[in-house]
């Protein structure tokens, strides 16, 4: 019934409901809607408030909170004009400073996150403290700031003042320790080394690790200073001024956070896990169990000597004994790179992340299912006849699973160690004979054994960037121009990649091919934008009018043979005039980089983007003259979104006539909290907003109850849950 409910929508105009003021009702119908997840993302700030709420600052979505020691998160950025948060400050008064790369500047809470102030524009912030009087010092690149690297402020943000005398102008100010004592010292590391200050940042001079890079500085309540260095971990017992190697047992040479528990228990956060030390740094061990993604931005400790990890691509990670054990924490943090979406046969909607892995929905997104592969870049997929499941990954090569994702196993047989090394780009199945052909850094591959074993089929020395076939099974292939580009563009093959044939588009890095029902042949590019052949690749036309954004990361073509491509910093194009011109469809789309796209079976499109998960139609997008009923017969009652939310959500119904309704919102022992709406509604899609301001956290039931249209007829009573998180 769900689709069907949809399909009216083309046909109608949204219906507005009076008298709901106190609640209020949107006007405006977006395209997009954010599903809920997958989750995990980079995360390369963490802070710990004096009430226990955690801050997640993330690369591309802004900042989150958790008040329940990470369990569930919230995105918090009412305010924030920069969404690349590189670190953060807590101030005595429980003010909370945000630091924001790409020339952001610092941002400023003093509601403990609800709203953000902005301070210090301009300037892109690589780090933060703030010493024991509350003055706050923010750390950028001199470079690029003519000649400033740092930043301090004495009245909590709302001026600041340049600090270079000792320091150098080419200096980046990448990590902060404060030392307590008479007088407090202040140190800074550097791309160029340590520096101390004792008169509070008006003067610095270098102590020591000249010409490294200090990404992590640490004061064990011993005295000793702890720097992690692009090479290594080192130790000073004498306020800075000698250093000594103190990394025994670190595999890995890169450290990038380090962090100290109540009981002097030192963390190291590398780019191959996290490493422990329980003597003074005299000796580390890896504390990696349940830890799948190894890249560690920031570690953060609570009050409870709880261990918090940012990761590259994983989202965070907990551990509640003192790093022995790991598991991932990241309901609600959904700041995904989707680099491949796909459906199969029974309308499963697949994602492949950056760094977390492979995803499913049933439940056209709503709630997401991690199934394997974590820590790994997935960035392709594809289903055979069988229902076997293909993944291609960054570095590992290719994967199958014969059981929905349960268990998978690596299928690299014939594959050269320079394919296994780099991008499996696309996976193509063709489904009359179940032969797989595989798009690499170094060529085509075929499998005609299930992926027990691989050949090459041609153009051993080009990046395949895609793949696609049409109804004949003929299978097209474009790649990049920059290894060989005597084989660049698109080339076809008749006979399952044992002759290819050269169709045009020579010098063209081809990132995306797909045909429509006329098996007319669409191509996007790396710079040029769009190309259109209509007589099987012998003629191209350039098709960018109203195009304005020109590498095209993906194509989907709907049954109407309506086109969406997904772009770098544009979102998403459509065209309903096979690529004569082309409008953005982006309401709702916050996040302008789409990698990947697909459709379901009923119709609705899914976007998957940079920074923000999956994103999906509001509405099927079908033609408006495909035939649909005029009149659906029954109540329709939407998940809410967002989901979990603070303190607003929206909730959408369907009316198949005009009726009398009531929706109710319920807390979770049955006691009514509130009446968004009572009254006649007319036919058609209806839209709330339910404000929980001044509710406690927790879950919540929803309901809608109409009058029966006849004696005979029973009441119609639809039921939902929605979780408000502060």
């Amino acid at each position: 019934m769900k689709n069907r409910f949809f399909l009216i929508i083309f046909l109608m105009s949204v219906c507005l409901l009076g008298g709901i003021t106190p609640f209020g009702i949107s006007k405006a119908q977006n395209f997009w809607r954010q599903t809920g997840g997958p989750t995990g993302g980079d995360v390369r700030a963490l802070a710990v408030n004096i009430n226990g709420d955690i801050f997640a600052g993330t690369w591309g979505a802004g900042i989150f909170r958790s008040t329940d020691n990470g369990d569930h998160w919230v995105q918090v950025d009412e305010g924030l004009t920069n969404f690349y948060i590189n670190a953060f400050a807590v101030h005595p008064t429980r003010m909370i400073f945000a630091g924001a790369y790409n020339a952001g500047g610092v941002f400023f809470s003093t509601n403990n996150g609800n709203s953000w102030n902005h301070t210090l524009p301009g300037i892109s912030i690589l780090s933060l403290t703030i010493n024991s009087g509350g003055d706050v010092f923010a750390g950028t690149n001199a470079f690029v700031n003519n000649g400033i690297g740092l930043y301090r402020s004495t009245d909590n943000g709302q001026n600041w003042l340049p600090l270079t005398n000792g320091l150098p102008g080419f200096i980046e100010v990448l990590c902060f320790a404060v030392h307590s004592g008479q007088p407090e010292e202040i140190y800074l590391g550097s791309n160029g080394g340590i520096y101390r200050s004792s008169d509070n940042g008006n003067s610095w001079m270098q102590v020591g690790l000249a010409g490294f890079g200090v990404y992590a500085l640490v004061i064990h309540p011993n005295g000793n200073i702890f720097a992690g260095l692009g090479n290594g971990l080192y130790r000073s017992s004498d306020n800075g001024n000698t250093w000594i190697p103190s990394g025994q047992g670190i595999t890995s040479e890169s450290i990038h956070t380090i962090s100290i528990n109540s009981a002097g228990h030192l963390f190291a956060g590398t780019g191959g896990g996290v490493f422990r030390s329980l003597d003074n740094g005299n000796n580390w061990t890896p504390t990696n169990t349940g830890l799948f993604n190894y890249g560690i931005l920031y570690l953060q400790i609570n009050n409870q000597n709880h261990l918090f990890a940012g990761t590259v691509g994983g989202g965070i990670y907990r551990s509640l004994d003192n790093g022995d054990s790991w598991i991932q924490t990241n309901t609600g943090l959904i700041i995904t790179d989707v680099l491949a979406l796909a459906v199969n046969p029974n309308n499963t909607l697949f994602a492949g992340t950056r760094g977390n892995g492979l995803f499913n929905s049933t439940d056209k997104g709503e709630n997401w299912s991690q199934i394997g592969l974590q820590g790994l870049e997935v960035h392709s997929i594809a289903f055979n006849s069988l229902g076997h499941l293909f993944a291609g990954t960054l570095k590992q090569g290719v994967f199958r699973s014969i059981d929905g994702g349960s268990s998978w196993v690596q299928i690299n047989n014939g594959l050269p160690p320079q394919v296994i090394g780099n991008w499996i780009h696309a996976i193509l199945i063709k489904p009359q004979n179940n032969f797989i052909f595989l798009g690499a850094t170094g060529g085509i591959y075929r499998s005609t054994d299930n992926g027990d074993s691989w050949m090459q089929t041609g153009f051993p020395y080009n990046k395949i960037f895609c793949l696609a076939r049409d109804s004949q099974g003929y299978i097209y292939r474009g790649s990049d121009y920059s290894i060989f580009p005597l084989y660049s563009g698109i080339y076809v093959s008749p006979n399952d990649g044992n002759n290819w044939t050269y169709l045009g588009l020579a010098f063209q890095p081809i990132l995306t091919i797909a045909l429509n029902s006329q098996n007319h042949i669409f191509s996007g590019t790396f710079f040029s934008g769009m190309y259109r052949s209509t007589d099987e690749g012998n003629n191209w036309q350039q098709i960018n009018a109203g195009l304005n954004h020109f590498r095209i990361t993906a194509i989907a073509i709907n049954p109407a043979d309506h086109l969406f491509v997904g772009t770098f910093y544009g979102g998403v194009y459509r065209s309903t005039n096979n690529g004569d011109s082309w409008s953005q469809v982006n309401d709702g789309l916050p996040y302008s980089t789409v990698f990947s796209l697909a459709m379901d079976a009923d119709g609705y499109i899914y976007a998957g983007t940079e920074d923000g998960g999956v994103f999906r139609s509001v509405q099927p997008i079908v033609s408006i003259d495909k035939p649909v009923d005029p009149v659906l017969s029954d109540f329709f009652l939407e998940q809410n979104y967002p989901n979990p939310f603070n303190p607003q959500t929206i909730i959408e119904f369907y009316s198949p006539r005009k009726e009398k309704i009531v929706i109710e919102v319920f807390n979770i022992i049955g006691v009514k909290i509130k009446t968004l709406f009572e009254g006649e509604a007319p036919l058609g899609i209806h839209r709330l907003i339910f404000d929980a301001s001044g509710l406690p956290s927790g879950v919540y039931i929803y309901r809608l109850r109409a009058s029966a249209p006849s004696e005979k007829a029973k009441e119609c009573l639809l039921t939902k849950k929605m979780v408000l998180l502060r």
